[in-house]
């Protein structure tokens, strides 16, 4: 690339690359930031307190002086006093904001806010940089931190380190940074010349990060969640909530099949409409990736919607965005041209209620769906249960995008032990007679262990989705 090495980036010159400099200790290779310089301060000082768990508020002045800080923990709000000065060292966000809700700040600012003024200082809280961040992937022939997806990898590597402080986990998986400032060649004039009169002469203009491991661009993912028949998102809140703390969007409808007010119209193939042109297409088409979530009877519509969508035919084309990955849960995975009620000789589960105007309900749902689950979140799930349109049990299965070769390694089932709905025995069949490779994974749960296994089945996402950025096709599914 033609950037020069530097003996290391703490030198004060960034204008080039250089390994990092690790917290690490060589032995015992464990490391600890607050073992490498609280531990050493405190050891070599007498006047270091530390107060957990609290919240700097504001600083106070006198005469334009710090003298102290109000501070907030333990649901109590007090001040201490300073006897030298008040250091304010809380990052690029926190400490502007600091020093402008202390009153150091743009008097208009200030003003607005009702904030004492203190000093007015136009500069604080201005001027940030939103950097553009790109993850460009290349797949390597050596072992990298993407093999920890692999849960018998990772178990391996686990046991290696805890035995000997060997192996992969004794590296942090990135080792080596650098920066640029980039010629005339490569930016337009206008940027080229904002840039030389906003920063120093050696100011870097962009900034590598080597990482072992898929990284990608968070805003480019999604992940769609399709709900069973009779169900709609709220019951699934508990599931998509804990996705979404891991950094997951996820985006669920209802599907038009369940509480329908014309349910005699209804059908398989207009539920894969609806996802595809109402949750898919939308996304995909600002070039958004994604990964579809089916439950139960949403293994049907949900693979018909994603079909001819994968992200290597759409890129094939010149197209950005498209599916990357399939997860059913318990789902049908229905053939083409079979419906629901195929593998039942046409005829519905006895615990299926059919009603004369096109609807179906379920008895015992409690049961049925919700057998292992805690009373209170049933009996709220069982309220939430809206019918079912009956056409959709009859009506046939398209193509499905799970047969497609891009799948290979991209395609995982939640496999439920305890299931009265879908039959263990069942979901097996339909496994065997897809033929093609699924990686399972077996709950023992009942149907719906998005409300009696959450914290399992959302831990089991993730290692899916992380394992789908590792096959192949330089693809990356990135956290937001």
């Amino acid at each position: 690339m033609g950037v020069k090495e530097l003996p290391s980036l703490l030198s004060g010159t960034l204008l080039g690359w250089s390994w990092l400099s690790i917290t690490l200790d060589p032995i015992t290779q464990t490391r600890s930031s607050s073992e490498a310089f609280l531990r050493d301060a405190f050891e070599k000082t007498d006047n270091l307190l530390v107060y957990k768990c609290t919240l700097a508020k504001k600083v106070l002045f006198e005469k334009g002086v710090a003298v102290g800080v109000v501070l907030e923990g333990d649901g109590l709000q007090y001040s201490i006093a300073a006897k030298r000065e008040v250091i304010i060292s809380a990052g690029v966000m926190r400490s502007p904001q600091m020093l402008m809700v202390s009153g150091i700040g743009p008097r208009e600012t200030l003003e607005s806010l009702g904030i004492e003024i203190i000093s007015d200082r136009p500069g604080v809280g201005q001027n940030m940089w939103d950097n553009v961040l790109v993850g460009p992937t290349y797949e390597v022939g050596v072992t990298t931190h993407n093999s920890l997806t692999d849960p018998a990898v990772l178990a391996r590597a686990v046991e290696q380190y805890n035995k000997n402080r060997t192996g992969i986990l004794t590296n942090v998986g990135g080792d080596v940074a650098g920066f640029e400032r980039l010629g005339k060649d490569m930016l337009k004039p206008a940027t080229y010349q904002s840039l030389r009169d906003s920063f120093p002469e050696d100011w870097p203009d962009i900034e590598y990060l080597v990482l072992d491991a898929y990284f990608g661009v968070g805003a480019d993912s999604r992940v769609i969640l399709v709900p069973v028949a009779w169900h709609s998102p709220i019951h699934y809140k508990t599931y998509t909530d804990q996705l979404h703390s891991l950094g997951y969007d996820t985006v669920s409808e209802r599907l038009p099949s369940c509480d329908s007010r014309n349910p005699e119209i209804q059908s398989v193939a207009g539920d894969a409409e609806f996802v595809r042109e109402k949750l898919l297409m939308p996304l995909i088409n600002v070039g958004k990736e994604i990964v579809i979530i089916m439950h139960s009877y949403s293994g049907g519509p949900g693979a018909m919607a994603a079909k001819g969508l994968n992200f290597a035919e759409r890129r094939a084309t010149g197209r950005r965005g498209g599916v990357v990955g399939l997860i059913f849960i318990a789902a049908f995975v229905a053939q083409e041209g079979q419906t629901l009620t195929s593998g039942s000789g046409g005829k519905l589960s006895p615990w299926v209620i059919e009603f004369p105007n096109g609807q179906m309900g379920v008895r015992d749902p409690r049961e049925i769906f919700y057998n292992d689950v805690p009373n209170a979140i049933a009996s709220q799930a069982i309220d939430n249960l809206r019918y079912q349109a009956r056409p959709t049990a009859f009506t046939p299965c398209g193509p499905p995008a799970w047969a497609e070769r891009f799948y290979d390694g991209r395609r995982a089932f939640a496999y439920t032990s305890l299931d009265n709905a879908i039959p263990p025995v069942a979901q097996a069949a339909m496994l065997q007679a897809s033929g093609v490779q699924w990686q399972v994974q077996t709950f023992a749960t009942g149907h719906s262990p998005f409300l009696s296994q959450p914290k399992e089945l959302t831990a089991w996402t993730n290692r899916q989705i992380e394992r789908f950025q590792s096959v192949g096709a330089n693809i990356a599914i990135a956290k937001e």
